[in-house]
């Protein structure tokens, strides 16, 4: 083996861990923003069953986001027991995802990932009384 040919292995070695590397950083945010969307929707049916978001609700969200790394700008829900069954309801979370992207010359720079979650539902509780 040569060492003209050494040195390309090792080139196309060198660009290999660094497109594995760059596609690693990429999926980071899109597999951060599947789970809170999930979590998000776990919240969202919950909502339904109960007829509104509770106070308790919303601290849980947050908490649960804050586990993943994820900071909660803003929740919009309507409040527990405010809602009618049948009544249309929105659970709208606004947050911020903040990571580090290799840029060219391999520097890491701060990103901020902004999060939004917006869907409705019916409220399916049904008071009695």
């Amino acid at each position: 083996m040569g060492i003209d040919r050494m040195i390309l292995t090792f080139i196309t070695f060198a660009l290999i861990i660094f497109l594995v590397v760059v596609a690693v950083e990429l999926v980071i945010p899109i597999s951060k923003n599947q789970t809170f969307n999930e979590i998000c929707r776990t919240y969202l049916l919950q909502m339904e069953r109960n007829g509104g978001f509770s106070e308790e609700d919303e601290t849980d969200l947050k908490q649960r986001l804050k586990e993943q790394g994820i900071t909660v700008v803003s929740i919009s829900a309507p409040q527990q027991g405010a809602v009618k069954f049948g009544e249309t309801m929105t659970l709208s979370v606004e947050a911020n995802y903040p990571f580090r992207l290799g840029a060219a010359g391999m520097t890491l720079t701060n990103q901020l990932q902004q999060f939004l979650y917006n869907k409705s539902v019916f409220c399916r509780k049904i008071e009695i009384g």
